[in-house]
């Protein structure tokens, strides 16, 4: 079959860029298995391996869903701020996008290529992979050895967590623990995620730890003070004395200037949900200094009403400046905090200190579930569901509008698109 030469438009800061002529074949995939939301962008991993990107900036190319050159056989993927990033099958780490603070990890502004520890050593044995706003993660385990996180990126608070401030960072390192003596990497990580400009992590012993920006609070650690290496996420004990948050699964969340993670419950409550941060429009679910831009410094419930916690809580994704967790027992979705783009899928309110129930058909299976700046999606029986902002093309309308979106659209991310647009090489 003879090959068609086609000519795509990249958008960013208003500027039409043109792209190289490729060669496409026009296929066709079927099945998602993770969204994932960014600043202005989505992402979706398909069934079959490839990565489809739609909105604005360097990650898309267009605002209908269109398949990223040379990204094969993914397994993972993580959407930043006009970037993002995809664990292969083969355990390394590739970026691509904007890359003005060293975000893409390869030393140089090209990509998609590989993640560095350093110029002569790829970063490998990735089970995980994180992006926020200019700076990404990924929890590295070695089969019999360390479990432990590389992040690399804008540094500007300490997110980056090795003792820095300040400073990008073009290759991978590993974050350290915070002793003053030896310095020895954070071990024992199960989960890492990456927020705006904040870095939390999971242990295997069920406590956290953030690190970075902590104006809000959401560090967790009782402090504002910004931190370099990771410090306990902490609750009130015995006396008031702070104690480490103990959590389940691989459940910390953070978000814009806030963090959410998933705390065990006996049934029939089952799991609820705890946030700390930032709560000036309502996004840790709690009346604790909501509304007055006063941070919340521990973590606090999550109340589906006064006095009556959230509970049934399956997984919990924090947002922008809002939050929502899908429910166990009712295969559905709740969101909270600011609903000013639709970013609440509900639209009853501006913005809620409680969770709201979001506007789809409950009772089936929900296989993803992702919250970006302003946008969440969800994938559910393999169709992409995203609601929020448009301003950028990132709900995969194929235009951009200042509505607010709170009625989910699906993306159609598995109709007939161009494939292989570049040349491996």
């Amino acid at each position: 079959m003879k090959n068609r030469f086609v000519l795509h438009l990249g958008v960013m800061a208003g500027l039409l860029i043109s792209l190289p002529n490729f060669t496409s074949a026009v296929s066709t995939h079927q099945g998602v298995d993770q969204v994932a939301a960014g600043a202005g962008h989505t992402c979706a991993l398909l069934a079959d391996g490839f990565v489809t990107c739609w909105g604005s900036g360097l990650v898309a190319t267009s605002y209908s869903s269109q398949v990223v050159p040379k990204i094969r056989q993914a397994v993972a993927i993580a959407s930043g701020n006009d970037f993002a990033c995809a664990l292969l099958p083969d355990t390394t780490v590739e970026c691509w996008g904007s890359n003005d603070n060293g975000q893409l990890g390869i030393g140089d502004n090209t990509g998609p290529l590989p993640v560095m520890r350093d110029t002569k050593h790829t970063l490998s044995s990735i089970t995980a992979i994180t992006a926020g706003d200019s700076h990404a993660c990924a929890l590295q385990q070695i089969p019999g050895g360390p479990s432990q996180v590389y992040c690399w990126g804008s540094n500007s608070a300490g997110q980056i967590g090795n003792f820095t401030v300040g400073t990008h960072i073009d290759f991978a390192t590993s974050v350290v623990v915070q002793d003053g003596v030896i310095n020895p990497a954070l071990d024992h990580v199960i989960s890492v995620t990456a927020g705006a400009t904040h870095t939390c992590a999971m242990r295997s012993d069920a406590t956290s730890l953030c690190w970075g920006y902590n104006a809000f609070g959401q560090l967790g650690n009782g402090s504002t003070a910004n931190a370099s290496s990771p410090a306990l996420v902490t609750v009130p004990g015995n006396g008031n004395a702070m104690v480490a948050l103990q959590m389940i699964g691989s459940t910390v969340s953070a978000g814009g200037d806030h963090g959410c993670g998933l705390v065990p419950r006996a049934a029939p409550a089952n799991d609820s949900v705890a946030c700390w941060g930032g709560n000036f429009v309502g996004q840790l679910g709690n009346p604790a200094n909501v509304y007055t831009g006063a941070p919340v410094t521990n973590a606090v419930p999550v109340l589906y009403a006064p006095a009556v916690e959230l509970n049934n809580v399956a997984r919990v994704v924090a947002g922008g400046d809002f939050t929502c967790a899908e429910l166990e027992s009712l295969a559905s979705v709740v969101c909270w905090g600011d609903n000013s783009s639709g970013q609440l899928a509900n639209s009853s309110a501006p913005r809620s200190d409680v969770p709201l129930t979001a506007a789809f058909h409950g009772g089936q299976r929900i296989d993803s579930l992702s919250a970006g700046t302003s946008h969440a999606c969800v994938v559910i029986s393999s169709a992409v569901l995203c609601w929020g902002a448009n301003n950028l093309g990132q709900l995969g309308l194929g235009f951009t509008d200042l509505d607010a979106h709170s009625e989910p659209i699906d993306v159609a991310v598995d109709a007939p698109i161009f494939t292989d647009n570049l040349e491996d090489g």
